[in-house]
Parts: structure tokens; sequence; C-alpha cells
């Protein structure tokens, strides 16, 4: 009895631990998913800020010289 006890909890075990690791390994993956979008945006951001200051900048007027 105590041999199917110990069979049974083990395999329990043995399957939450299958579990956690499965979770874990796909939160692994949202997360690489989640740096890779993250620096695409970081980097279009910085692309776009910079079109907005060259913009800015050739819209400022040319001062007339005196």
């Amino acid at each position: 009895m105590a041999d199917r006890i110990r069979t049974s909890t083990l395999e329990e075990l043995r399957r939450v631990v299958r579990d956690k690791e499965s979770e874990l390994s796909e939160l692994d993956l949202i997360l690489a998913d989640y740096h890779a979008e993250r620096s695409r945006l970081i980097r279009e951001l910085r692309r776009l800020r910079a079109q907005l200051c060259d913009a800015e900048e050739a819209a400022l007027p040319v001062p007339e010289p005196d």
C-alpha cells in the first residue's frame, strides 16, 4: 500500500514538474517575443523622432539678411 502511495505521489510530482517546465518554456518564448517587439518599437520611435526633428528644422523660417 505504501509503495502504491509513493508511486502515485512520485507520478503526480513528475507531472507537476513537467507542467511547470512547460509553462516556463512558454513564458520564455513570450518574453523573447516581447523583447524583440520592444526593440523594434524603440528603433522605429528613434527613426520617427529623427524624421520629426529634421522636418521641424526644415520648416523653420530662414532669417533674411539685414
